[in-house]
């Protein structure tokens, strides 16, 4: 008996098996193989199956997909019109239509696809992504920012439309004001650091440029600094940071400070990011000027998702010892791109910080923080609290700092 069930085992049911999975069609293979990047191979499948099924609808919008893939266009647009003729409203033959022309440079024709389409299938992913590319390509930045945002309240998650909608908002016309207010503790009865900040920018479809106004209090002292700041594209996946800040009498903020960043995206949802800050803290109580300080920076980040992870290095070549410092952040975006949850951690003696003479702390230091960000309406509120502890070798112990920094910001 043990021998028959035995042989049932090794003969019988692998033939049971196969019995019951039904073979692969011509147009599921050259689907498979298309999705793996063997596009000759699918063509091939999919012409000899038109050979003797010219009605397939299905085979031939595959077909005329896969050539849009491979740039031809016009061979392409031939196959999907003739789906689109037997069945105006074809739920994949429309989006694919609407690609083609986006692709090759008609972006008119592909929003009004794609509008079509949003019609029969109002919930369509692909159809609202295709729109808003194409209205933006058509300088329709607030239209394609809405559409996308469409797509985001059914799909939060879905990591092109956040780019997209991040883009939109940056080319996206308009007046941008905010305003910022920060406060510091520190222990040892160390008198606490008051700021606060104004900004006014100009949005426009070559990036933004903008004037930003510091003022702080502490030691009895009071200071102001005054920067210009720009945010120029460069193409659709390059963009840049460029600031100039002077402090007319300085005695808290460092005489000059000047920044330039490049911002590259690479890949799938990958950034990478390089730049310098030349910090000139100038004369302070009539002491001779301290040294300029150069710094260099590096960062890579991913959108994975909703998320953002990031990891950004400081180095300070003159200094001395543990001149390197490292940032680590971790994002979550909400729907509309712009509202937030994270955590940074840093450490290091660099500080990335407008206020500090010369950006370097003699001690090594930890800071973590948690920060939010949240759209209502126009308005965009963000909040940041985080604690610092520099590691000191005297008797009174670790030096610690408590920050709190609001602000709001809004885009007419």
């Amino acid at each position: 008996m043990a021998r028959w069930v035995i042989a049932f085992l090794v003969v019988g049911v692998p033939t049971v098996v196969a019995a019951q999975t039904p073979p692969v069609g011509p147009v599921e293979q050259a689907r498979q193989v298309a999705v793996q990047g063997r596009h000759a191979e699918a063509l091939a499948l999919l012409d000899s199956h038109l050979a003797t099924n010219p009605d397939d609808t299905d085979a031939r919008t595959l077909r005329g997909t896969v050539r849009s893939w491979t740039g031809q266009y016009a061979e392409a647009r031939q196959d999907l019109e003739a789906v689109l003729l037997q069945v105006p409203d074809h739920g994949d033959a429309l989006p694919a239509l609407a690609r083609v022309e986006l692709w090759s440079g008609h972006p008119e024709v592909a929003e009004a696809l794609a509008a079509r389409g949003l019609t029969v299938h109002p919930a369509s992913l692909a159809l609202m992504e295709i729109r808003a590319l194409a209205l933006e390509r058509l300088g329709r930045h607030t239209e394609g920012r809405v559409q996308i945002e469409a797509l985001l309240d059914q799909q939060p998650s879905h990591a092109h439309g956040r780019r997209i909608h991040r883009r939109l908002v940056d080319k996206e016309p308009g007046v941008v004001v905010g305003v910022t207010y920060r406060h510091d503790r520190f222990n040892h009865s160390r008198d606490p650091w008051h700021e606060a900040q104004a900004f006014l920018g100009v949005q426009g479809g070559p990036g933004m440029i903008g004037v930003r106004v510091y003022a702080a209090d502490r030691f009895g002292l009071r200071d102001e600094l005054f920067e210009v700041e720009a945010y120029p594209r460069l193409g659709e996946r390059t963009y840049a940071y460029l600031a100039g800040a002077f402090a007319p009498d300085p005695s808290l903020y460092p005489e000059r400070r000047f920044v330039a960043d490049l911002y590259q995206t690479v890949g799938t949802g990958w950034e990478l990011s390089a730049g310098v800050r030349l910090i000139d803290p100038g004369a302070t109580d009539g002491l001779p000027d301290p040294a300029r300080v150069i710094v260099y920076t590096g960062a890579i980040q991913r959108y994975a998702g909703a998320w953002l992870m990031g990891l950004r290095g400081w180095h300070v070549p003159e200094a001395t010892a543990d001149a390197l410092t490292i940032d680590a952040l971790l994002r979550r975006y909400r729907a509309d791109g712009q509202s937030f949850m994270g955590v940074k951690y840093s450490r290091g003696r660099y500080r990335d910080d407008e206020r500090a003479a010369v950006g370097l702390t003699d001690e090594v230091s930890d800071a973590v923080s948690v920060e939010a960000a949240q759209r209502i309406g126009r308005l965009l509120w963000t909040a940041t609290a985080g604690a610092r502890r520099d590691t000191t070798l005297v008797a009174s112990g670790d030096r610690w700092q408590r920050t709190l920094i609001l602000g709001v910001r809004a885009k007419f």
